[in-house]
């Protein structure tokens, strides 16, 4: 059975500080309406992008339960490790117990909020931690006294609870150093930059102060919030009409085209499609993300497997030359082609109800059906 974000998920949120730090920024009722309550809560955000299909409840009440501030001992003040996350949960769900009467034991997500620390810092990119997760752990470095301006860290990290990975950036070049467009076999030097894509909460669109902007397709998919008849794979010469990502369809929001020969689980292309509808409003309507088709790579689906965290999706940047990977789309009239592949994909045409794109492939070459 396909293992995904749906149906109700019992969510747990205990605001946490430790022994030898006494602020208290922000109060459970804010973080309830940040979390649960508000029309933009995270709540609301999940039950929007994946078309009702995820609802976050509370063992107490309908909505997520928040429990109010508790004080761990001194020797657990070390938020950014591996090993005292797991006993910070731990001592927090005992401390939240005797503090209420009520168990935490029946939850299936379990979010810790901090005060924001400043000498937590990212291995990956070296910037501040602004939350870790661990199984269906969350410990959230908390970004502001507001709670709500974290929403998008917040939908990031519980992400990670539900299986996703970072959707980074692949950036390649020539011999000359000069950027190109990536070529699927990586020739050249190629460096994939985490969290990098940014136009999934999973890459860099989580660091967005206020309302995060919808997943892609590839994630929605993964997540089984789009199914199989959403997905279209491509193997030989074809024309697709991609439907915005943002809307629940019967239509196409999703194309595959394999191109790692006859191995079943390799790497494939994936193309998706959005407009500013929904949380993608969020987002200026100008933006190059709805001017044209865009471009991931990353291993199948797989909607007889569970979502893991090495699944990580890798942006295709159609336009290398400039800095910003904000122009990533491939736009109408361009042409994506790969030598490696022989595979060629070639923008048509965008409205707002759909995008139409033409898939060929060099007769020389493998392909996989």
């Amino acid at each position: 059975m396909r293992i995904g974000a749906v149906g109700q998920h019992k969510t747990a949120v205990v605001l946490v500080n430790f022994e030898d730090d006494q602020r208290q920024p922000f109060t459970a009722e804010q973080v309830d309406a940040a979390m649960f309550t508000a029309p933009n809560s995270v709540s609301s955000y999940f039950n929007e992008v994946s078309f009702g299909k995820l609802v976050l409840t509370g063992e107490y009440n309908p909505s997520g339960d928040v429990y109010d501030w508790v004080r761990l001992p001194a020797s657990l003040d070390h938020p950014c490790k591996d090993g005292p996350q797991a006993q910070i949960a731990q001592a927090a769900n005992v401390a939240a117990e005797q503090a209420t009467g009520r168990s935490l034991q029946g939850y299936a997500n379990y979010v810790y909020m901090l005060p924001r620390r400043t000498d937590c810092i990212n291995e990956n990119d070296g910037s501040i931690v602004n939350g870790s997760t661990q199984g269906n752990v969350t410990v959230m470095n908390s970004r502001d006294t507001d709670p709500s301006l974290s929403e998008g860290i917040d939908v990031h990290e519980i992400s990670h609870q539900f299986g996703l990975s970072h959707a980074n950036l692949m950036v390649c070049r020539n011999a000359k150093n000069k950027r190109i467009v990536t070529p699927l076999d990586l020739s050249g030097k190629c460096h994939d930059y985490v969290y990098q894509d940014p136009y999934d909460p999973m890459g860099s669109a989580r660091l967005a102060a206020g309302l995060p902007i919808d997943f892609d397709s590839l994630n929605k998919a993964r997540l089984g919030w789009e199914s199989p008849q959403n997905i279209k794979v491509v193997s030989k010469n074809a024309t697709v009409n991609i439907v915005p990502d943002e809307v629940a369809s019967q239509g196409t929001q999703l194309v595959e085209i394999p191109f790692a020969g006859s191995a079943a689980n390799g790497p494939s292309i994936y193309l998706d499609y959005r407009q500013p509808i929904g949380a993608d409003s969020n987002v200026s309507p100008t933006s190059l993300l709805f001017k044209g088709v865009t471009i991931r790579v990353s291993d199948p689906i797989g909607f007889n497997r569970p979502v893991t965290l090495d699944d990580f999706s890798h942006l295709i940047d159609t336009h290398p030359q400039t800095p910003s990977a904000l122009d990533a789309p491939l736009k109408v009239g361009k042409a994506f082609f790969d030598k490696s592949t022989g595979i060629k994909i070639q923008d048509l045409g965008i409205s707002p109800e759909g995008a139409k794109v033409k898939i060929s492939f060099a007769k020389n070459k493998t392909q996989r059906h």
